[in-house]
């Protein structure tokens, strides 16, 4: 891709430099200063991720806006660098380790967030990861740049609180984005207004504090927390830690959002609970609203609400999963990793079958395309069996399961992030 980088602008990377003055943002060309810790503006990362002005700088990591050189686009970049325990070399790139124990370790707490977030990279609500690489003594990685605000500067622009119907409009994808996560038993610890994105798409942000939690109850937790939205239970190594921290969290942005007010700290509440019933501030908020967040807001994990799902029903007030609730009800997600349908993805809650007959498949593939028979193959979600099975269907050229070719008519078990391949060079991949 051929672009003009002398109408470049560090400051938007937007290419409407002209006389050295950029016409978008009024940014003069010569003018961009780095400030000590930051890389200097005009480097180039992993060969292709050109560095812009600094976004935001924190105790272990800077935000730089960048361009991705090979797809014309805007980026946010992210290096990690510890104040306290690293510093930039004469070059203004190279990081230099003062405490190499403890830079290590929280090196590898950042790849830990990496990796988090770029598993969830095709959910529409939690910010997208596109690459994580180490170079110049640290590690980057590379996510979407997102135009707009978080949550914190959108209540401060409507004057300190926010009325119900707009609240719900960022809440609710909020609550799909924890869904998804708690689904592979792992909390967020850190929701907050300034940690939801409020833009064209609300967007969950820093899975820094994020950890696979409550498959085991025994393991130490760091203490990771955000005064005024952590709940009791994560002030100790010790606390059990589940959704429940989550919906406690959120509770208490949603309280701060309607209300203005911040709730006091937790252990301040284990002492002597003083929080005022947010109906008595915000009268106009439904009942039912009212009830789900003051019951998110117990001190107790144990009054809470245990999933996600049961406290978005409350919150609605809709009719509670309740019995009916399985711990088994999955989405069947399909991504297009190569092939006809790349980059596209397709939605099933029952299941699919692929293949070339327009009459019987939900996903076809054109009447020449090679090695996929008329049925092929099928996906189907087994409630009761609590079980993703692939099948295939007597196809000519088989069906592949990361690699492994089944027999003809077998069906086999699917986990998360499993790769489907039929045909010539039809690969999918496998989320639920």
């Amino acid at each position: 891709m051929e672009l003009d980088l002398d109408k470049l602008c560090l400051n938007c990377m937007e290419f409407t430099i002209a006389d050295g003055i950029c016409t978008s943002c009024g940014f003069k060309r010569g003018f961009a200063k780095r400030r000590l810790r930051g890389l200097r503006p005009g480097a180039i990362l992993h060969g292709r991720y050109l560095v812009g002005r600094m976004l935001g700088e924190g105790g272990f990591g800077i935000t730089y806006i960048g361009l991705d050189l090979e797809q014309g686009r805007k980026v946010a970049i992210k290096e990690f660098m510890p104040a306290n325990v690293a510093a930039r070399s004469l070059s203004g790139i190279q990081v230099i380790s003062k405490d190499r124990e403890n830079f290590e370790y929280g090196l590898n707490r950042f790849y830990e967030e990496a990796k988090t977030i770029y598993k969830y990279r095709r959910h529409p609500n939690i910010i997208h990861i596109y690459k994580l690489f180490q170079e110049n003594g640290t590690a980057y990685y590379v996510m979407e740049y997102l135009e707009g605000q978080d949550m914190q500067a959108y209540i401060n622009q409507k004057g300190g609180k926010m009325e119900f119907l707009p609240l719900l409009q960022i809440v609710l994808p909020v609550m799909d984005a924890l869904e998804r996560v708690h689904q592979d038993h792992i909390i967020h610890r850190d929701i907050s207004p300034d940690n939801i994105f409020v833009g064209s798409t609300v967007k969950l942000l820093d899975f820094g504090a994020a950890r696979l939690a409550y498959g085991n109850q025994n393991r130490s937790l760091s203490v990771i927390l955000k005064k005024g939205y952590a709940p009791a239970e994560q002030y100790y190594r010790h606390g059990r830690q589940g959704p429940w921290t989550d919906i406690y969290a959120l509770s208490a942005t949603m309280y701060k959002a309607l209300t203005g007010v911040n709730i006091p700290e937790a252990p301040e509440r284990l002492k002597d609970d003083r929080i005022q019933d947010i109906r008595t501030v915000q009268p106009e908020i439904p009942s039912y609203s009212a009830d789900a967040i003051m019951k998110g807001l117990s001190v107790k994990a144990e009054a809470r609400y245990s999933d996600i799902r049961e406290f978005r029903c409350a919150f609605m007030g809709e009719k509670s999963p309740g019995g009916n609730k399985t711990n088994f009800d999955p989405v069947l997600r399909l991504y297009g990793v190569k092939g006809f349908y790349a980059g596209m993805s397709l939605t099933e809650t029952e299941g699919l079958i692929l293949g070339r007959s327009a009459s019987e498949c939900q996903l076809v593939f054109p009447k020449n395309a090679a090695g996929i028979s008329r049925l092929h193959c099928g996906l189907f979600i087994d409630k009761e069996k609590q079980a993703m099975i692939l099948q295939d269907m007597n196809s000519t050229y088989g069906t592949f399961l990361n690699g492994r070719k089944l027999e003809k008519g077998e069906a086999a078990e699917m986990k998360n992030g499993d790769r489907l391949s039929i045909g010539n060079g039809q690969v999918f991949e496998i989320e639920f």
